[in-house]
């Protein structure tokens, strides 16, 4: 049963703002996952404004994402990129809803409230204006490091990240595809969207205007959602010729670094991954909704554990953390889908 049919005593209007694949994931999030809500606005800016969406299984018109728009809502999720994002800073505290910012455009260091599931005590008070949203890469992160921090001291945190054309949306996609055909026909290269040829190609997103998220961003919401400000966390971010999921590698310094084996239980004890005998890659993933582990080696030379990691689907994982965050943050228990009886 879906979850508007669901009869609630309390429940609230809400409203999201974008059309990107976050705003999407979120849609779906919320359709899947038993949250009290009453009306869903769908809203968004330039583009997006008058675009078909669907929620729920019906198809909804996304309307002009306007202050009086969001009037009588208790909740609000922003997913526009930062640079529109910036324009609704002062919505919320004139509304006097919450309001989850997923645009990324505020960092952590500029003393936004950020919170993690499972960190009761760093939920703020009154549960009113803006609190920062984990990026799906900051998510992604997170997941693989946290079941070995509930048991182990992780000193530092390293790792390079691959992002699929997927990352950059239905733009990002055509382009790849369009380079690779047009290289092997020895035809013009289009580079709207990454500048230069991807296809058959590796590049750092230092150099792509289209980058959007930085590594210094996601690393600190890293070490916020770790609840540990001081932690070493350092991300490097390339884009690989894929279509679609991420690859990880990712280096942990471990305190008393236990055995291969013992890891991989620990890791293989959380509902948030999958372990498995040996290294995937993204031609071989296929569609799964869980990151998926498939390589742990014990560094030999500097000490550590080194960690291949494949996700797919990040932007769902992050959306059920959201939506399971905001949940919380309005005194509701937050609870995976299925988890409420009938």
């Amino acid at each position: 049963m879906r979850a508007r049919a669901r009869k609630r005593s309390r429940s609230v209007d809400l409203a999201i703002v974008g059309t990107d694949p976050f705003a999407v994931a979120l849609r779906e999030a919320l359709s899947e996952t038993p949250f009290p809500y009453n009306e869903v606005r769908l809203l968004a800016s330039g583009s997006g404004e008058g675009s078909l969406a669907e929620f729920n299984g019906e198809p909804r018109i996304v309307l002009k994402a306007e202050e009086q728009a969001l009037e009588g809502v208790q909740l609000a999720f922003f997913c526009e990129d930062p640079a529109t994002g910036g324009a609704y800073r002062n919505w919320p505290s004139s509304g006097g809803y919450l309001a989850m910012d997923l645009t990324n455009a505020a960092d952590i260091t500029e003393k936004m409230p950020f919170a993690a599931l499972g960190r009761q005590e760093a939920l703020p008070k009154p549960r009113r204006g803006w609190i920062g949203g984990a990026h799906p890469l900051a998510h992604l992160v997170h997941t693989i490091v946290a079941p070995l921090a509930a048991h182990l001291e992780v000193t530092a945190l390293r790792g390079v990240i691959l992002r699929p054309a997927s990352d950059f949306g239905k733009v990002g996609l055509e382009e790849l595809y369009q380079q690779s055909v047009n290289l092997l026909n020895f035809s013009e290269l289009p580079r709207q969207v990454f500048g230069r040829q991807l296809a058959f190609n590796l590049m750092p997103t230092d150099v792509l205007q289209a980058a959007g998220v930085q590594s210094t961003l996601v690393s600190s919401q890293v070490r916020a959602l770790m609840g540990s400000t001081d932690l070493p966390v350092s991300l490097f971010m390339a884009v690989a010729p894929v279509f679609h999921a991420h690859t990880v590698v990712m280096h942990l310094d471990i305190e008393d670094l236990p055995s291969e084996a013992k890891l991989r239980k620990l890791l293989g004890a959380s509902n948030e991954l999958t372990v498995g005998s040996g290294p995937l890659t993204s031609a071989e993933l296929e569609e799964r909704p869980r990151p998926h582990v498939g390589l742990i080696r014990n560094d030999p030379v500097g000490g550590g554990v080194w960690l291949w990691v494949l996700a797919d689907r990040v932007e769902a994982a992050a959306a059920e953390g959201a939506v399971l965050m905001a949940a919380r943050l309005l005194g509701f228990e937050p609870r995976k889908p299925g988890a409420v009886p009938e």
